[in-house]
């Protein structure tokens, strides 16, 4: 995974980097030495003020050492990487480029040189747009810093991968070994078709995908529905990363690199990204309408990564933060995000690509991953309609228990995709409705959501309407179906990748 290095103490236009490799070197061990060494050299450089003895030990050591450049311990050796850079120190172009591909590769800085591309503007002054961008697309708040990004900026500039604000796509080429797109492409395959990526460059290129699964799942610690595989190979096929064998029905036939030197460099790349896939840049830069517009292919694929971007951009667009889509977890959840204002709440984002009304099992479903993960609110977003089941469900989850359950069906996206400031009248319609569910609420139906106490089993059978023979609208666990039992029996089945496999015709 990233890390982002905190270096504003270093600034290679102004300090001699090999000449501080060299401090480290010959006094490795001796920490008080090193800082002693490094403000003597400070001393010599007129441009260089503001320091101290003292700021040195607190800043610039700090910014050296393995969370930060990487280059030192934290007892005041070189580690592997600082010992590979002090051997380059003799050629500058060498050692320039080692530095930047570490910090793009291993430090954070692809997503800096993606945020160069996307606002692809020049000048400091876009630094609020880069950050925001950065952020958001991330879910990194390290980036808002406007001093991060500069520091980061310096440290590539030095390097040559971009100048002013704009990334040099040749330089970052030789630098890195791949260019943009294809880095752009490492960064949006799904996690799982990652991690068989990663998988197969271990095996030296070429391995069968039963191999690769079990590969992944030993690593991993995480089961990969073996259904899928086929899929997450298309999926890199699709990119230009792999070759699948041709003949049908083979099972133990090889999966093979396009290019080992390539696939190695996309497979680091990849790996350096975290559990979650970033934000596309298409949440960003399409429109809702586009978006919605997208998701009428038959391609599943296709249709569920579409339906995933318009979910975050809905996030984004109620400003949400720490988006994620299908982060790695016991469960597998779309889009998940954090509400900071008023207060802070924890979303998730189920979509729903099917072509027939979402039925009350998904419903009951991703409540029972809701309540297991303590996620208070819950959005569907639907590309067809909802059925009255389905919704009765919804609302007797809502009047026994403390979740929020928010609807976007085919007739709520396609409002938005007339005008995005919709949404706001949407959730302020659902929301009222929520509390005049919830009035009634009962302070030991309650009680028993947030202290797991046994619910009535007795309730009736699974796809009842929520009350029985009683009156929808009755509150008593006696005339409700026991929702808490459904759920034991299905949120530990595992679904088609992302729920995005249209489901079969409700019974409705």
């Amino acid at each position: 995974m990233a890390t982002f290095p905190f270096i504003r103490d270093l600034n290679p236009k102004l300090d001699d980097l090999r000449a501080i490799l060299r401090i480290v070197r010959r006094r490795e061990g001796d920490n008080d030495a090193i800082a002693e060494a490094i403000k003597k050299l400070f001393d010599k450089d007129s441009r260089r003020s503001g320091y101290t003895l003292h700021s040195i030990n607190s800043n610039t050591m700090t910014s050296l050492r393995e969370a930060n450049l990487g280059v030192m311990t934290g007892d005041g050796h070189l580690t592997e990487f600082g010992k590979t850079l002090h051997g380059l120190v003799g050629d500058e172009k060498r050692f320039k480029a080692a530095v930047a591909r570490h910090l793009i590769v291993e430090k954070g800085g692809l997503a800096f040189c993606r945020g160069l591309e996307a606002v692809a503007r020049s000048g400091a002054s876009h630094r609020k747009e880069i950050a925001e961008f950065l952020a958001t697309k991330y879910s990194v708040d390290f980036w808002r810093d406007h001093n991060n990004i500069s520091s980061m900026h310096n440290f590539l500039e030095w390097a040559g991968v971009c100048e002013n604000y704009r990334l040099d796509h040749d330089r970052f080429k030789e630098v890195v070994g791949v260019d943009p797109a294809t880095a752009k492409k490492a960064e949006e395959i799904s996690p799982e078709a990652s991690m068989l990526l990663q998988a197969l460059v271990r095996a030296g290129g070429e391995a069968a995908a039963g191999d690769l699964r079990r590969q992944v799942e030993q690593l991993s610690g995480r089961a990969i529905n073996p259904h899928s595989i086929p899929a997450y190979g298309k999926e890199l096929e699709s990119r230009g990363f792999i070759e699948l064998p041709r003949q049908r029905g083979s099972k133990t036939a090889p999966w093979r690199v396009v290019s080992k030197k390539q696939a190695e460099i996309i497979a680091e790349v990849a790996a350096s990204l975290s559990g979650a896939r970033p934000l596309s840049d298409d949440v960003f830069s399409r429109t809702f309408a586009d978006l919605l517009k997208a998701t009428e292919t038959d391609d599943t694929d296709k249709k569920g990564r579409a339906l995933e971007n318009l979910a975050a951009r809905i996030c984004w667009k109620l400003g949400l933060q720490n988006i994620e889509i299908r982060k790695l977890s016991d469960y597998e959840i779309d889009v998940r995000a954090e509400g900071r204002h008023p207060v802070f709440q924890k979303w998730v984002l189920q979509c729903k690509a099917t072509r027939t009304a979402l039925g009350p099992a998904p419903v009951l479903r991703e409540y029972g991953i809701a309540k297991l993960e303590n996620i208070p609110i819950i959005v569907f977003v639907v590309t067809a309609g909802v059925s009255g089941r389905a919704l009765a469900v919804a609302d007797q989850i809502m009047r026994q228990s403390n979740k929020v359950v928010i609807i976007l069906d085919e007739k709520e996206l396609g409002a938005i995709a007339k005008d995005e400031k919709v949404i706001w009248a949407s959730l302020e319609r659902q929301s009222e409705h929520a509390r005049e569910v919830k009035m009634p609420q009962k302070e030991a139906e309650v009680v028993s959501e947030l202290v797991g106490e046994t619910e009535d089993a007795s309730g009736g059978a699974e796809g009842e309407r929520p009350g029985g023979k009683g009156s929808p609208g009755d509150p008593s666990p006696d005339a409700a179906p026991s929702i808490k039992a459904v759920i034991i029996r299905r949120a530990g089945r595992r679904r088609p990748r992302g729920g995005l496999t249209p489901e079969r015709p409700s019974e409705d």
